[in-house]
């Protein structure tokens, strides 16, 4: 039996209503001063804070509202999950060559570049390559095929 998954009861206000979820990341608000840090209508506030009472993720206190442990916890997940989407993203021309059962890390992609030669400039990344080397203090890669041999020994 698979884990169940977040459906869109979660996703999709943390999709639509991160801006306010990070504005309350600040620190606690009113709705007018909400409605001005987000520069929306009141109505809009009015039903973003009711949805995100609902989930748990806010909480009014007085006439303020407060972002929850929940809350926090759920734009912290919500901003790894774009930025590993994003990641992937960026390397999709790149993994078009690699197998799809191939043994995968997303930390690979993290923070990756990639670079796909040109034709006229075959050795373009072997070239940055090299040249960012000395400055590293690791590197990561994978190279579809080697254009020209004598660059191993360069590198």
């Amino acid at each position: 039996m698979s884990p169940p998954r977040p459906g869109p009861h979660i996703v999709e206000p943390l999709s639509h209503r991160r801006d306010l979820l990070e504005r309350l990341l600040e620190g606690p608000a009113t709705k007018p001063v909400l409605v001005d840090d987000l520069d929306c209508f009141r109505s809009t506030v009015d039903r973003a804070v009711r949805e995100l009472e609902d989930l748990g993720f806010v909480a009014r206190e007085g006439g303020t509202h407060r972002i929850t442990a929940a809350g926090r916890l759920a734009v912290d997940q919500y901003r790894d999950c774009v930025g590993a989407l994003e990641s992937v993203e960026a390397a999709t021309d790149l993994l078009a060559y690699v197998p799809p059962d191939a043994p995968l890390s997303l930390s690979m992609l993290e923070g990756a570049r990639t670079w796909t030669p040109q034709p006229h400039a075959p050795n373009e990344a072997f070239e940055e390559i090299e040249h960012r080397l000395p400055d590293a203090d690791r590197l990561r890669g994978c190279v579809a095929a080697e254009r020209i041999p004598t660059l191993r020994t360069r590198l």
